[in-house]
């Protein structure tokens, strides 16, 4: 004890000699984003449609805020220290939601010209690493974001390249009521039964026959259903859950490759950990079903143009992290391996003075997997905006997506597919500080909007015994970054 006490005064005396910080004063910095908005319709009580397909338009009555607080706290010689933290709240619209707990967003510190190369940078902690993403969808198609440990902005050659190991822990606590897990009883029930069961739920469509819904038939079998669940529950499951344990691992090096345009080229390699078991969802099951790694490449070209900016992306996801090419974060494992791609391209131009449009198209394709055959999903959102006075302006957003999935061809050669398809028309005033300028927040907006699906689909909250395609919708909302 002795020892450590005098260890630990040590590292005290060292870190108050430090002689740069003696006159070297911390700059806070205050930072964040938030959104709140109300929203009326025949859809319960107004609620989000597919916003990273049709966008966000009109089409979002949620409330969101990030707070960050952060500091250059130290200097030696040439190097910076920092400090970074952020907490958010976050509710989906219902006025229930006054007491939802604060979550912690990123904590890490960061040092600064570490390697005298002036932009290089050295972190450690939980952080928003590099996130790419398309505002006006809300999506992030690049994103590995999480805790862990980099080093970016290390000149190599003609660019510089970044490098980061971060790990995100999906941490099921709530396993016991969604895989049926119970310690308190020796009875038990396969875990793989028990989540087909969960699964086959009785649905509204299979009740109605010519047009006609049979109430009393689809309430038996709701209650027979339920009936089952409840028994089952109350068991134990044959595998005890485990956690999803996921290191990715990332690089990426951008350069540029004429003036005014750059190119940067990624690679993310997702490690899946494995207990004895494997695992999916929320619980172990046999060892030939555990999932695999996953590994992203990614190619995105940026140009500036007509006074913004357009981005072309082609990326590959492979094995277990294919089906997250379908508006996906590229941060994700899955049960089922395959191949898929992705193409997108978005951005922000000005025609004139006044006008400009906001854009983005995607189309995506995965296959090979055994739980089925291929998937194809495409989208196309544009938001023009028209400046009228310094602070006000007219914005209108059209968004459009069909999405398509194949099953494996059955022993009768049938091959059976879904497909699903949606449109949103939203028209907008704003007032912010200013109109001619895309990213200018606050931003105050008044809108009317339309949403319809195909009849697969549901507007608003997913009650299949309430079953709405289609809604005609009014609202307002706040949005502000700082």
């Amino acid at each position: 004890m002795k020892k450590v006490n005098l260890l630990a005064a040590a590292v005290l005396a060292a870190a108050f000699a430090m002689p740069a910080q003696a006159d070297f004063t911390p700059n806070a910095n205050f930072n964040g984003y938030l959104r709140s908005g109300v929203m009326h319709g025949n859809s319960a009580f107004g609620s989000k449609t597919e916003v990273g397909k049709l966008g966000r338009l009109g089409n979002e009555n949620d409330t969101f805020m990030e707070f960050g607080l952060g500091a250059d706290v130290a200097k030696v010689d040439d190097v910076t220290y920092s400090v970074y933290g952020m907490i958010a709240h976050g509710g989906d619209g219902n006025e229930k939601d006054w007491n939802t707990n604060l979550s912690c967003r990123q904590a890490w510190a960061g040092a600064k010209n570490l390697l005298g190369q002036g932009d290089d940078f050295l972190w450690a902690g939980k952080r928003y690493y590099k996130r790419e993403d398309i505002h006006i969808l809300d999506e992030y198609y690049y994103n590995v974001s999480g805790t862990g440990v980099g080093l970016e902005n290390v000149v190599l050659g003609p660019g510089k390249i970044s490098l980061a190991w971060t790990r995100n822990d999906k941490d099921f606590d709530n396993y016991s009521q969604k895989s049926g897990y119970n310690d308190s009883t020796s009875e038990s029930v396969d875990a793989t039964a028990l989540y087909n069961w969960m699964d086959s739920q009785p649905k509204y469509t299979d009740y109605v026959k010519d047009g006609v819904f049979d109430s009393e038939k689809y309430t038996k079998a709701v209650k027979d259903w339920n009936d089952k669940f409840s028994k089952l529950k109350s068991l134990k499951a044959n595998n005890k859950p485990s956690k999803v344990k996921v290191n990715t691992y990332d690089v990426r090096y951008e350069f540029p490759v004429w003036d005014g345009a750059s190119l940067q080229l990624g690679a993310t390699y997702l490690e899946a950990e494995k207990d004895k078991n494997g695992y999916y969802r929320t619980y172990t099951i046999e060892k030939e079903n555990s999932i695999g790694d996953g590994l992203n490449l990614s190619a995105e070209l940026n140009i500036g143009l007509l006074g913004g900016f357009n981005k072309t992306v082609v990326q590959s996801f492979s094995g277990s992290s294919a089906a997250d090419v379908h508006y996906g974060t590229g941060s994700s494992v899955y049960g089922d391996e395959g191949q898929g791609w992705r193409f997108i391209n978005w951005g922000d131009v000005h025609f004139t003075k006044e006008f400009g449009m906001f854009h983005v198209v995607q189309y995506a394709h995965s296959s090979g997997f055994k739980s089925y055959d291929s998937e194809r999903s495409i989208n196309f959102v544009a938001r023009p905006y028209y400046q009228l006075t310094k602070m006000t302006k007219l914005l209108a957003e059209v968004g459009w997506f069909a999405d398509k999935k194949t099953a494996n061809t059955d022993d009768k050669g049938v091959q059976s597919y879904v497909s699903k398809h949606g449109s949103k028309y939203t028209l907008a005033y704003a007032i912010s500080t200013d109109a001619s300028n895309f990213w200018s927040r606050p931003e105050f907006r008044f809108y009317v909007s339309h949403v319809s699906v195909s009849d697969n689909m549901n507007i608003g909250p997913t009650h299949e015994w309430v079953r709405q395609t289609s809604d005609n919708m009014f609202g307002a909302q706040v949005e502000a970054w700082w």
